[in-house]
């Protein structure tokens, strides 16, 4: 916490200063903190108090804050690492799914799954700009990935 006495005398030391600015050169307008009363000190540890307390609460909230953006970032950087590595794994099944219609309906619904889990938390968490970034690379390698599927089909539908 504050040390009251130190700013205190900060106080006291600013109406020294602004009385000699103004000519006063009232012994009790100009005494310094060691001569003054204890009931005169204490008015002005009241006043550094009262100034100083509303920025000690605004840095604790602001610190809360924080902290708490760096743990959500924190689950986003976790979210974005599972939903990459799921798609990784899907991409090295696909190639195995393509030559069989069956495992190809069942790898393009799991697709679906996931770009709907994906559409689902960019709808909540739209706010991030970053999650985005991540949602949208996400959708990209959906639909390449979708469309390599469609055209090896094609070809196979046609031999």
């Amino acid at each position: 916490m504050a040390d009251y006495d130190t700013l205190g005398q900060q106080v006291r030391q600013a109406w020294i200063d602004y009385r000699l600015e103004t000519g006063d050169r009232k012994p009790s307008h100009i005494a310094p903190w060691a001569e003054i009363s204890e009931w005169d000190r204490e008015a002005d540890r009241r006043i550094a108090r009262a100034l100083v307390t509303p920025f000690v609460r605004d840095r604790y909230r602001l610190e809360e804050e924080i902290e708490q953006q760096r743990t959500r970032i924190a689950e986003l950087e976790r979210e974005k690492a599972t939903v990459r590595q799921a798609f990784a794994d899907m991409c090295r099944q696909r190639d195995e799914a393509i030559r069989d219609e069956t495992a190809l309906r069942t790898w393009q619904e799991r697709a679906g799954y996931v770009l709907l889990a994906v559409a689902t938390a960019r709808s909540l968490d739209a706010a991030s700009k970053r999650n985005a970034g991540i949602v949208g690379e996400v959708a990209l390698i959906v639909a390449e990935t979708q469309e390599h599927a469609r055209a090896l089909l094609a070809g196979m539908v046609r031999e």
